[in-house]
């Protein structure tokens, strides 16, 4: 059994799988209680036509694009380059406009269609902007896999360091600003964290799996944790467990590992959601008898 172990030829993506689960509902967290959560499916997608952008910069030999000769370092580049600038900019007008779904809706339909016309339009990376798409983690190379550790970790060291003020200023922003806490710069703070780790994590896993591994654990760890520190602590555990076990899955079933480990979490969503449904219903009967 040992060596077996040892001689598992997925070690790789599947760290990257454990890795996203545990470290992405963190940054999905700032989403959620920042009554953002439409950010976490509009930045990935935007991240990804991001992506496509600079493998065809490296098509056409522009500049620096045309340096780069390991696809998953351009999709790195590409994805950080995207994503953070994207969140703010998308984040930026949520905090100073309120609501602005259409517009998060049109972002995210746009990039949808700006994909795949680029795509159609340069063959350049195809086969591994496909398989990004569909989000398989069997392509990751040890540079990808460092970096993702190096900024998951530090962004999530980052976030534990200031989670008093970030929760504050996400969750009740109103007594933020009455305490004197400048809202918008430290929302601004948040945003990049979570831009960071969105664009590093849809290079590695694509924008599908990315918005589940955001948002679906924070959503469902929500009813039974009575802390935010016990929220934080289901999100993650949630999150960990429906990556590594849906990577596995995929493995034995040879089947997409993108699809696995989103449709895993969203059994486990709406399972969760069934049972603490049937939970509360049943609560009131049993307490009366």
């Amino acid at each position: 059994m040992t060596a077996a172990l040892l001689e598992f030829p997925f070690w790789r993506p599947l760290c990257a799988a454990v890795f996203l689960g545990l470290f992405l509902p963190v940054f999905g967290r700032h989403l959620v209680l920042g009554r953002c959560a439409l950010l976490g499916l509009a930045v990935p997608q935007l991240t990804m036509t991001g992506i496509v952008a600079a493998f065809t910069a490296a098509a056409l030999h522009w500049f620096p694009w045309h340096t780069i000769r390991d696809e998953s370092t351009l999709a790195l580049v590409g994805g950080l380059s995207a994503g953070v600038p994207a969140l703010l900019i998308a984040g930026g007008l949520v905090v100073s406009r309120g609501k602005t779904e259409p517009w998060l809706i049109f972002g995210y339909l746009a990039s949808i269609t700006s994909t795949n016309l680029l795509l159609a339009a340069g063959p350049v990376g195809e086969t591994y902007l496909k398989d990004l798409l569909q989000g398989r983690l069997l392509f990751v190379s040890p540079l990808t896999l460092l970096v993702l550790v190096l900024a998951l970790g530090i962004g999530v060291v980052v976030s534990i360091a200031l989670r008093k003020r970030l929760l504050l200023v996400l969750a009740d922003p109103e007594y933020a600003a009455v305490a004197g806490v400048n809202v918008r710069r430290w929302k601004q703070a948040a945003l990049l964290l979570d831009g960071t780790a969105t664009g590093v994590a849809v290079a590695v896993a694509g924008p599908n799996v990315t918005f589940a591994l955001l948002v679906l654990p924070v959503l469902a760890a929500a009813p039974f944790a009575r802390s935010l520190s016990a929220h934080l602590r289901f999100s993650c555990a949630l999150g960990g467990f429906g990556a590594a076990a849906g990577f596995l899955a995929s493995v034995w079933m040879d089947l997409p590992s993108g699809d696995c480990v989103t449709g895993l979490l969203c059994l486990l969503f709406a399972g969760v959601t069934a049972g603490n449904s049937v939970f509360k219903g049943r609560r009131p009967r049993l307490s009366a008898v």
